[in-house]
């Protein structure tokens, strides 16, 4: 526990340190280059309160087919987020044509 505070506050300098220099040169912060590429990045994903679909659900099942692994994390307390994945994973298993199997906790 000790290492671990020590380490934080020698590492505080130096976020703020840079942070500092890059705003000083005129260069977005951290945070603004997050926000702007969430913005950049971000698709709409609509919801009738049954069936998911619009470009960010066309682009999630494209890249779950495409891809060897899906991870989902998930913001607590969201009802839609076990729907979502629910339906994400039965229309790969179609589009696949394979079973796939929910750990579980």
């Amino acid at each position: 526990m000790i290492k671990r505070i020590r380490f934080i506050v020698l590492l505080a300098p130096l976020v703020w340190a840079t942070s500092f220099s890059a705003e000083e040169a005129g260069e977005p912060s951290a945070a603004e280059r997050i926000t702007a590429a969430a913005a950049e990045h971000r698709s709409k994903l609509d919801f009738d309160g049954d069936v998911f679909s619009g470009p960010a659900w066309q682009r999630l099942v494209a890249e779950g087919a495409a891809a060897q692994f899906v991870l989902v994390g998930e913001e607590h307390g969201i009802a839609e987020n076990p729907k979502l994945v629910a339906q994400l994973f039965t229309e790969l298993a179609l589009r696949l044509n394979r079973e796939f199997e929910l750990p579980k906790v």
